[in-house]
């Protein structure tokens, strides 16, 4: 009498497991920029400051600058400024993860355009940065640090 009790109760418990169909991705493509000039003074929200406003992102994809501009998001230009638990302002990127070498292009105005070009580890639906070039110079590397979370560099700007 145990074994039919035995094998119903297997066969119930198999229909209520349920195979796991999270595939949660996670795409880590960001760069903190600390913006400085040749003094080391903050060039973002310090007085007198560097007007951000008409700061422009693109994205170079298939060889053409594309602006970056998506109006569902929480920061539709592909930046925001922010500052960190130490009172310093820096601006955070959000990088192009399109291609092999993807470049994201800074426009601070109509003369000053920056690059930024990444090397991403793609696996498994991830993407992870793994290093960056800004205007050609390598200023990050995972191997380098020790966290990928402390993604930040600084660039000395004369406005």
């Amino acid at each position: 009498m145990k074994t039919p009790f035995l094998v119903l109760l297997s066969i119930l418990g198999g229909f209520s497991c349920k195979k796991s169909t999270d595939n949660a991705v996670v795409i880590d493509a960001i760069v903190n920029i600390q913006i400085i000039d040749g003094q080391n003074k903050n060039l973002i929200g310090e007085v007198p400051s560097v007007d951000f406003s008409d700061l422009k992102i693109y994205y170079l994809i298939d060889e053409k600058k594309e602006l970056f501009y998506k109006g569902d998001l929480d920061y539709p230009k592909g930046y925001a400024l922010l500052e960190d638990s130490h009172g310093e302002k820096y601006l955070r990127l959000f990088l192009n993860t399109q291609g092999d070498l993807p470049i994201t292009l800074i426009q601070f105005n109509d003369t000053d355009i920056d690059t930024v070009e990444c090397e991403f580890n793609k696996k498994n639906g991830n993407i992870n940065c793994t290093k960056i070039w800004y205007n050609d110079v390598l200023e990050w590397n995972v191997k380098d640090n020790s966290s990928s979370e402390n993604r930040e560099i600084t660039i000395i700007k004369a406005f």
